[in-house]
């Protein structure tokens, strides 16, 4: 059976569709999480909420691969 990606283009740069929804769950659930076990008291919930999302974005960046390829060709690189 052939599995086929379905790949789309978002900002010039390209993602699986399914991987994207997945990593958009995952951020949302680790985010929403630490923000609601967070202590009520003023700036600690905004910080364990941003702290799930560092969290979920490492997780996530360790799950799905860049699905793109970057090929050099003679002259397009220079150094300066």
């Amino acid at each position: 059976m052939q599995d086929k990606k379905q790949l789309i283009d978002i900002l010039g740069d390209v993602a699986d569709f399914k991987q994207l929804i997945y990593a958009m769950v995952i951020s949302s659930v680790f985010g929403l999480t630490a923000y609601l076990l967070a202590p009520s008291k003023e700036p600690y919930p905004l910080i364990c909420g941003l702290g799930g999302l560092i969290i979920s974005f490492v997780i996530t960046n360790k799950l799905f691969k860049p699905k793109r390829k970057i090929v050099y060709k003679e002259g397009d690189y220079h150094n300066n």
